[in-house]
């Protein structure tokens, strides 16, 4: 009997531990295949809602060049920014804060003859001799904002897809990116260029920008003010850049106290028939 008695036992252990061999196997299985559904939602995420495969490389797909804006100037002069500063004939200008229609294409001077003027201007230097022509952010005595429109594509700002531009920020002024979606929703980007004494050129990949809720009439951010959900960046109506900051309102609007500068931008990305 005592044999036998052993024998069951021995017999009952192997079945109860392949039992749980099998139950643990099939549980990591389980856990394996729901992490790897999260990594993609995670990637889908943010990529925009644009669902690109998993296993082909961003690096596989970089996007082209889908605009380069150098804001031309026909002479030396300080004026408040219009679409004749706008080289690329596909793409409309769009100006959001304190810059009225009236002022645009107006000079500095015949501005402030009014007793009110303030908003984005162009200037084309003397001094220093390789000074370029560059959007002004000086005379903003409130925020200012400009975005660029294509007449014909929005652009799909997916997987690689980058801004590039030449800046210079003086004071506390950092330029953010702004965007606004197809559905007609405006974000700001967390990325900022700070200040620096000289003009640098900085590109950045819009996978790893965070967005808030953008206010383009004030300006500012709007919402609860926390990070949203990535937009869908696979059809962006308008993109520019903005300054949250006033400018250099103590000098009106003169000098390099307290204002961005921007010399160029490049936005790569694809285009996508409106």
């Amino acid at each position: 009997m005592r044999p036998n008695f052993f024998a069951a036992a021995i017999i009952l252990a192997v079945v109860v531990a392949a039992g749980v061999l099998s139950d643990t196997t099939a549980s990591g299985q389980v856990l394996q295949g729901a992490q790897s559904g999260q990594n993609a939602q995670g990637l889908q995420g943010r990529q925009g809602g644009r669902g690109t495969a998993v296993s082909e490389p961003l690096e596989d797909r970089r996007p082209p060049l889908f605009l380069r804006e150098t804001f031309p100037m026909p002479k030396k002069e300080e004026i408040y920014i219009s679409q004749a500063n706008i080289a690329d004939p596909n793409l409309e200008l769009k100006l959001y804060g304190q810059t009225l229609p009236q002022w645009q294409a107006l000079s500095h001077a015949e501005a402030r003859k009014s007793g009110k003027h303030g908003g984005l201007e162009m200037v084309w230097r003397e001094s220093p001799k390789d000074d370029p022509t560059f959007v002004f952010f000086g005379p903003c005595n409130t925020p200012c904002a400009l975005a660029l429109r294509h007449k014909t594509n929005f652009v799909d700002l997916t997987d690689l897809a980058k801004i590039k531009w030449r800046t210079k920020q003086t004071g506390y002024h950092h330029l953010q990116p702004i965007i606004k979606t197809a559905d007609g929703r405006w974000y700001i980007g967390d990325y900022m260029e700070g200040p620096s004494t000289d003009w640098l050129e900085r590109e950045f990949s819009m996978i790893d920008v965070r967005w808030k809720e953008f206010d383009e009439q004030y300006v500012t951010t709007k919402g609860t003010g926390a990070y949203v959900a990535t937009p869908d960046l696979s059809k962006v109506d308008e993109l520019g850049f903005a300054s949250l900051a006033a400018g250099a309102v103590g000098n009106g609007g003169h000098g390099s106290s307290s204002a961005a500068r921007v010399d160029w931008i490049e936005v790569y990305g694809r285009p996508v028939s409106r």
